[in-house]
């Protein structure tokens, strides 16, 4: 049936894209989302026919299409790259509104607290990076300001230490985040609205922990930061230590289920330093090679793969417990099977958090010798 005579209103209509490694093509697709039941349908742009029939597809909802976002489809990795149609466009653009912020150094010592805030307030996190900010990235941000002694004043400041860089995406996502900031003087926040953010961690108009981006701003700086070209990493911008610690990586399943701020505090919690922090989309061969050891010694490697390219992960750098921080954050994990961890250790995090073998909540470096080269892999050769 050509495209032209299918309904646009029984369904969120999407362009997508994948590359196919054995043909070494990248193919273009309509993706086709049916809300009435979840159910999705691949369209070939240039074959003119379905390449996938109406279906069901595990850990695909409607808060995963978006644009910008990868899904999984049949260990087939999904971008999608626009709305199809006006109906598309109007509907999810206003449901899915994407907003940039910027937490400054100010809320770093508390982000465990703010992210777990800001996801337990309905947004998603699409996007993170934790980075120092290079005076050029800062002149990037605020272009209005430059040359005035504000911005000489701002500039000393957001130099000062790490930042976390974000792409939040919520229902009128610029508004329902300035009301969960609340006023830009945390002065005034602590008068008129007391539960908000900026209240709990701010101190003046400078150390307000925030820098909220509005519509046009935030789709300028989500590109700059999150798109096809983003800052590179180097020494003046990473915040990697490479001493004395460890890698941690918050699987896709544990990530949509919102568990990201949780798992976090949990972890400061314990003692243990956040000093690095970067949101994924790991395709095929970087999750096959990241988990290559495994290759042949466990059984279930094409299950832990597909888990990894399933949708966002987050990597972390851990330290806290000097030479021994990896041994004893291994500890913190707990066994690689939630259910065993739940019986001898109901306490470690894959307890709480994993579901069985392969959703286990988290990725932990097993032999301290690794540790570096596993960080390494995530912020030095992935970035």
């Amino acid at each position: 049936m050509p495209l032209s005579q299918i309904s646009t209103t029984d369904k969120y209509s999407f362009h997508c894209e994948w590359f196919d490694t054995k043909a070494s093509l990248l193919r273009r697709f309509y993706l086709f989302y049916f809300p009435s039941d979840g159910t999705i349908e691949l369209y070939d742009k240039q074959r003119k026919k379905k390449f996938l029939n109406r279906i069901s597809v595990e850990d695909i909802s409607l808060n995963d299409i978006y644009v910008g976002n990868t899904v999984k489809v049949f260990n087939r990795q999904i971008k999608i790259t626009g709305y199809a149609n006006e109906y598309t466009k109007r509907n999810m653009g206003e449901a899915m509104q994407k907003v940039f912020v910027l937490l400054k150094p100010d809320g770093i010592e508390n982000k465990s607290h703010i992210i777990k805030a800001i996801i337990s307030n309905g947004f998603k996190i699409s996007n993170l990076r934790m980075m120092r900010l290079s005076t050029e990235i800062i002149e990037m941000i605020f272009p209005a300001m430059k040359g005035t002694q504000e911005f000489l004043n701002l500039l000393n400041f957001l130099k000062s230490g790490p930042v976390i860089a974000m792409e939040l995406i919520c229902e009128n996502a610029v508004q329902r985040f300035q009301e969960l900031a609340g006023p830009e003087d945390p002065k005034d926040a602590k008068d008129l609205a007391p539960q908000s953010l900026r209240s709990l961690y701010g101190v003046d108009l400078v150390h307000n922990i925030f820098h909220i981006a509005d519509i046009s701003e935030s789709e300028r700086l989500n590109n700059y930061f999150f798109g096809s070209n983003p800052p590179p990493s180097s020494s003046e911008t990473s915040t990697v230590v490479l001493k004395d610690s460890t890698c941690c990586v918050i699987k896709p399943h544990a990530v949509r289920n919102g568990h990201l701020g949780e798992i976090m505090c949990m972890i400061e919690h314990e003692g243990y330093s956040i000093t690095a922090l970067q949101m994924f989309y790991i395709d095929n061969v970087n999750a096959e090679e990241f988990f290559e050891v495994y290759r042949g010694v466990l059984q279930e490697y094409p299950e832990m793969v597909s888990e990894l390219i399933s949708g966002a992960c987050l990597a972390m750098e851990i330290t806290g417990m000097g030479e021994k921080t990896p041994k004893y954050f291994r500890n913190l994990v707990g066994p690689s099977d939630p259910e065993m961890a739940r019986q001898l250790r109901p306490n470690t995090l894959r307890a709480i958090f994993g579901e069985n073998k392969i959703k286990n909540a988290m990725h932990v470096t097993d032999l301290p010798e690794d540790s570096i080269l596993e960080v390494e892999y995530f912020f030095k050769i992935l970035i």
